[in-house]
């Protein structure tokens, strides 16, 4: 080919723009939920501020953990008001005692219409056997709510309304929701109406002593198995005792993790923790997962409003939100039990 027309040819390649088949740009992955705006799990509040105060001798791991915090609601919008609200009893996994670990959560159930009582116990197990260190910790929770209740009636507090009262826990704090509820008729303390364990573990020779949860009682079991520290190997036998519940009044519920896009959901035995990072981020798993089913549930047995889609495997249970490109996420599993899960 003589070199001029060469040359022709090569500039006209040139010109041409980039050949068929060349590569365009990636899309960036879709995003998870963000919190929605309203109802189960959202961001539409009664109240603006929330009142946080310690009592008792703080546990440092030297004095019986018998202090609780305080959480009431302040500044209500001009549909709410200060009192009566129904009482929250808030427990905590073993080891982490401040509610730092809870905080986003605790401050959306106050901010909805709540006090809560968050009940100290200790942080470390530190008294041989185990066993009876568990016991210990059972009774300090007890003589924390039986002081948190003597300061709501006898101090300036936000009113609460004792026939509305719900226990909810993670982990150590899981198996303790149930537990009161329980015992706290024999106990002489308001017996709650909702409990929901979250991610229960703890080899306690009491765990599965669940069996007197009042058949008015409504209950939800969260747990995953994708929990790799403790799965469902306290979730199911706890399940399992809660016999007199009926099973329309309960449901067993399982998380699972997403990776469809970035961040991923990745649920672990820390989901429930809503420090933003350290343990455990602030994501859908729980405006869609642990919030969403505890607001839902405690509708229900509050105010009678909502039961529908609180219990019995329904979509609005099952739903955990849609990707930024439309995709929902991996709904949630709901069961009478872990049988049938």
């Amino acid at each position: 080919m003589p070199r001029r027309l060469a040359l022709l040819v090569l500039m006209s390649c040139l010109l041409a723009g980039p050949t068929v088949g060349a590569q365009t740009a990636t899309p960036p992955p879709p995003t998870p939920p963000t919190q929605p705006g309203s109802g189960p799990g959202g961001a539409a509040y009664a109240y603006d501020e929330v009142v946080a105060r310690h009592y008792g001798a703080e546990p440092d791991g030297t004095v019986d953990p018998t202090g609780y915090w305080l959480f009431e609601p302040a500044e209500p919008d001009e549909t709410a008001a200060m009192g009566p609200v129904p009482l929250v009893i808030f427990l905590h996994g073993a080891g982490p005692t401040d509610p730092v670990w809870y905080r986003a959560w605790i401050d959306h159930i106050v901010r909805r219409g709540a006090v809560v009582l968050y009940p100290d116990f200790d942080e470390l197990f530190r008294i041989e056997p185990v066993s009876e260190d568990q016991r210990l910790n059972l009774s300090y929770m007890l003589t924390a709510i039986r002081d948190g209740l003597a300061e709501l009636q006898a101090g300036e507090h936000v009113a609460v309304d004792l026939a509305k009262v719900a226990a909810v826990g993670h982990s150590f704090g899981g198996m303790l929701a149930a537990k009161y509820a329980a015992i706290a008729a024999a106990e002489g303390l308001p017996v709650p109406s909702a409990v929901m364990p979250v991610m229960p573990g703890c080899d306690c020779p009491f765990a599965n002593e669940v069996g007197t949860i009042p058949a008015t009682t409504r209950v939800i079991m969260l747990a995953s198995r994708q929990d790799f520290d403790v799965g469902e190997r306290f979730s199911k036998p706890m399940g399992n005792a809660i016999t007199l519940v009926p099973l329309e009044q309960r449901d067993y519920v399982l998380l699972w993790s997403d990776a469809h896009g970035e961040p991923k959901l990745v649920v672990s035995h820390g989901t429930p923790a809503t420090d933003g990072g350290e343990w455990d981020p602030l994501d859908a798993l729980d405006w869609y997962g642990t919030w969403k089913f505890f607001d839902l549930l405690t509708e229900c047995s509050f105010f009678a409003t909502g039961c529908d889609a609180a219990l019995g495997n329904t979509p609005e249970q099952r739903f955990m939100g849609t990707w930024s490109d439309g995709t929902p996420v991996t709904e949630a599993t709901v069961t009478d039990g872990p049988a049938a899960a």
